[in-house]
């Protein structure tokens, strides 16, 4: 344990999945040391450092960690609105996950001397974006979207999309709201189908047997 470092580790937070440890985020900064073939290119830390800690004046920023043996899943990163490599050697491109904290630390670190920088405009946290992701893929289950198609995989690549446009909260509130309207329509218009269909079917017969039995008469 480094000098003088017990108070940060006693603060430190355990949670029980990473949904939940990001919750809060505005932002996510993913570390990989290898491109995968879909979300964001990685760039060089050194390149986001500054916009990092801008945003982190205003809103909390998450710097994502994977296991030293395998790193982050394609589905972590799917998470991450940017992705990170940290500097290293062609031959040793990965790092122990200390290591890695300290590079990237350090980095943000000399990113921060002597700059002033001014806050970027607020985007929406985490959850919110989740929660409208969920919506999302709800509505899309609804209208059969999916059908013959990779759910998760689509998924994915619909969450580099919002993540990518950065919405703030006022943002994901009409996009919901458009989703419940869209959602509330259909179900309004299958009631009324349903309705018509059930309904009984008057007999035409009545009127040309009261005239018959008028002639009768």
């Amino acid at each position: 344990m480094a000098h003088r470092s017990v108070d940060i580790l006693e603060r430190a937070k355990v949670f029980g999945d990473l949904g939940s440890a990001l919750s809060k985020a505005s932002e996510v900064i993913g570390f990989t040391a290898r491109p995968r073939r879909k979300g964001p290119l990685p760039l060089p830390f050194e390149q986001l450092a500054a916009k990092v800690l801008s945003r982190a004046r205003s809103q909390p920023v998450a710097l994502l960690f994977g296991p030293e043996a395998t790193g982050l899943s394609n589905e972590e990163l799917s998470h991450c609105r940017r992705v990170a490599s940290l500097s290293c050697g062609p031959h040793f491109p990965s790092l122990n996950l200390a290591q890695a904290v300290l590079a990237a630390a350090y980095t943000l670190r000399l990113a921060a001397a002597g700059r002033k920088m001014r806050p970027p405009p607020l985007i929406a946290p985490t959850h919110e974006v989740e929660g409208l992701l969920g919506q999302l893929a709800e509505t899309l289950f609804q209208i059969g979207f999916f059908k013959g198609k990779g759910a998760p995989s689509l998924l994915r690549d619909l969450r580099q999309l919002i993540l990518r446009a950065a919405p703030n909260t006022r943002e994901v509130r009409i996009l919901r709201g458009i989703l419940r309207q869209a959602l509330w329509r259909r179900e309004s218009r299958e009631n009324t189908y349903n309705a018509s269909s059930n309904r009984p079917k008057t007999l035409a017969t009545a009127g040309p047997e009261k005239d018959l039995e008028s002639t009768r008469r």
